[in-house]
């Protein structure tokens, strides 16, 4: 009746909505990581924030392109027969997804594989009986409370366990009355 000023014409010319690209990662690329255990948690640490800094890219949305990603920063020889698992385990989960365990995918199942290979567990007992042995040295109580904070985490512990707590409480007494005396 030409009270509507639109037409089938002008449905058709509309633009389409851009498609949003494929973005680029950004960023440092996480260091390399050729099996060095006392950097198992760091790597792992700096992989994690590298995908959170690039959390709108693909490979950060697709645990299977983020399981290829992550592989491809592993280098030597010392790495290589994992690699080489995780790639074959990666075949045959585009195979046939039903091998992931349930209510898993494919990245939460490299991470735990990946902590199993290669965290260094005497690294927990050794921080364990560091903590143990921990004194404060020339009064520096910043020092001991610093130190004691990254036992703890090394050891594995929450800093708020109830043990954790009345281990620090006791060890700073023993420190004072050696102050004091």
């Amino acid at each position: 009746m030409g009270d509507d000023p639109f037409t089938i014409d002008n449905l058709e010319e509309e633009e389409e909505v851009p498609k949003k690209k494929n973005r680029q990662l950004e960023g440092v690329t996480p260091t390399k990581f050729i099996r060095d255990w006392s950097k198992t948690m760091p790597f792992l640490a700096e992989f994690k924030r590298f995908m959170q800094m690039n959390r709108d890219t693909d490979i950060a949305h697709d645990p299977f392109k983020k399981c290829n990603y992550f592989l491809s920063l592993f280098e030597g020889m010392n790495t290589e027969g994992w690699v080489k698992m995780q790639d074959k385990w990666l075949e045959d989960i585009m195979k046939d997804s039903s091998l992931l365990p349930w209510q898993m995918n494919e990245w939460q199942v490299m991470e735990r594989e990946f902590k199993k290979a290669f965290i260094d567990y005497a690294r927990h007992e050794k921080a364990n009986d560091e903590l143990r042995k921990l004194k404060m040295k020339d009064s520096n109580i910043d020092g001991y409370i610093t130190h004691f904070t990254q036992l703890t985490h090394q050891g594995g512990h929450n800093i708020n366990e109830p043990t954790i707590l009345t281990m620090f409480s006791q060890l700073l007494y023993l420190c004072n009355s050696f102050i004091l005396a």
